[in-house]
């Protein structure tokens, strides 16, 4: 995906924007393929699955690391994050706490609710895809 078709996009979801950053950072910067990455860190709720076993789950993944809060890509070289939203999209509080901490300790994250912004807070780490 280039950067015309990126822009282009009118994703339907957060997990199609997620997708979509993704192809283009992954085709336009082959550097970073194993330094750039998405975060999974949401815990939906399975089908038929109730609410305790859930909690449950939830409980067990906490215990195993997940921080609430984590932005969506995380880029380890340099060093920044970025978090995406739906254009009507809110940061959540454990994402305001979270992001407060990081960028007192030097963590760069940006909040991305267009594919332009997703460019631009790439191309202000990285610089401009090597293939344009």
């Amino acid at each position: 995906m280039n950067r015309a078709e990126f822009l282009a996009t009118s994703p339907k979801n957060e997990q199609q924007f997620t997708h979509d950053c993704f192809l283009y950072t992954n085709k336009n910067y082959p550097a970073h393929r194993k330094l750039f990455f998405h975060v999974m860190n949401e815990m939906e709720r399975l089908p038929g699955e109730t609410s305790s076993s859930h909690m449950m789950r939830l409980g067990k993944a906490k215990s195993m690391g997940v921080l609430p809060g984590v932005p969506d890509f995380i880029c380890i070289a340099p060093l920044f994050c970025i978090e995406l939203k739906m254009e009507k999209g809110k940061v959540s509080d454990a994402q305001k706490i979270l992001h407060a901490e990081w960028d007192f300790a030097g963590v760069a994250v940006h909040v991305c609710y267009t594919p332009s912004q997703f460019i631009e807070a790439i191309e202000s780490h990285i610089g401009k895809p090597p293939f344009e």
